[in-house]
């Protein structure tokens, strides 16, 4: 099993997802009726955004991490004994 790290296409997609998640907390605060400066509704934004992007990132590195250990640990094993 190959196991690919971080590639453009992966990269984007979180970056898409984060995207998505910080337009989503920034409508919620839009609709609530929250009124505050251009400044805040900005810093809202770039808060939801880029925590989404460090979750994700984060999460996805763990993953691959884990699977890479699976993979590993099963190579150390060799293959399965059949019996006979």
């Amino acid at each position: 099993m190959t196991i690919d790290r971080f590639t453009p296409r992966l990269f984007v997609g979180l970056a898409g997802l984060a995207l998505a998640g910080a337009l989503i907390a920034l409508g919620c605060v839009l609709w609530a009726g929250f009124h505050m400066s251009i400044h805040g509704y900005i810093a809202i934004f770039l808060g939801a955004f880029l925590t989404a992007m460090l979750g994700l990132c984060l999460n996805v590195t763990m993953h691959i991490g884990q699977l890479r250990q699976e993979a590993e640990e099963e190579r150390r094993r060799g293959p399965p004994a059949t019996p006979e």
